[in-house]
C-alpha cells in the first residue's frame, strides 16, 4: 500500500504533463446524464429548465441540429489546448481535453447537441476538471468563452 501512495504522486505528474488527450479515457456513451453535474470544479451551460440549474443558460438555435453540432465542434477545434477525446457525430455528442496553459492539467469538456424540431436545435456543453476540487472559475469561463465564439458563427437572430 505505501508503495501505491508513493507512486500516486508521479502517476498524476505522468497525466498532467500528457500531451493532448492522451492518458485520458473516452467518456462513455451517455456521460452527460452520468456526470456530475454540479461542483467546484465543473460548469454547465444548457438550456433554461435544465436540472441541476445550469450556470450558463444557453439560448434555442434556430439551425438544424447537424449544423449547430458541425459549429461548436468548430469552435472546440480551434481553442488553444483543446484536443478531440471522442466524437459521436451520429449522437450529436462529442468531448475534448483542454489542457492548462502552464502544468497542462486536463479538463474535459463533454458537448451535446439536440433537436429542437427540423430548424431549430439546444446545445448542453459540461467542463469539468480531472484533477483538483475547486477550479477558480476557469471551467465556467470556458464555457463562456465557446458560447461567445459560437455566436459568431451563429449569431443570435
Amino acid at each position: 500500500m505505501r508503495a501505491i501512495l508513493r507512486l500516486l504522486p508521479l502517476l498524476l505528474l505522468a497525466a498532467c504533463f500528457g500531451e493532448g488527450a492522451e492518458g485520458i479515457a473516452p467518456p462513455p456513451p451517455g456521460a452527460l446524464e452520468q456526470a456530475g453535474l454540479s461542483g467546484p470544479h465543473t460548469a454547465i451551460a444548457a438550456p433554461a429548465g435544465t436540472r441541476p440549474a445550469p450556470d450558463i443558460v444557453t439560448r434555442p438555435y434556430p439551425v438544424p441540429a447537424a449544423q449547430l453540432f458541425a459549429a461548436i465542434t468548430a469552435v472546440a477545434a480551434t481553442e488553444p489546448r483543446s484536443f478531440p477525446l471522442d466524437r459521436h457525430p451520429e449522437r450529436l455528442e462529442a468531448a475534448y481535453v483542454v489542457r492548462s496553459r502552464v502544468i497542462g492539467f486536463p479538463d474535459v469538456v463533454l458537448l451535446r447537441v439536440t433537436a429542437a424540431g427540423d430548424a431549430a436545435s439546444t446545445l448542453v456543453l459540461h467542463s469539468s476538471s480531472r484533477y483538483g476540487h475547486y477550479d477558480f472559475g476557469v471551467n465556467k469561463a470556458r464555457l463562456a468563452h465557446w458560447l461567445a465564439r459560437l455566436d459568431v458563427v451563429l449569431p443570435p437572430p
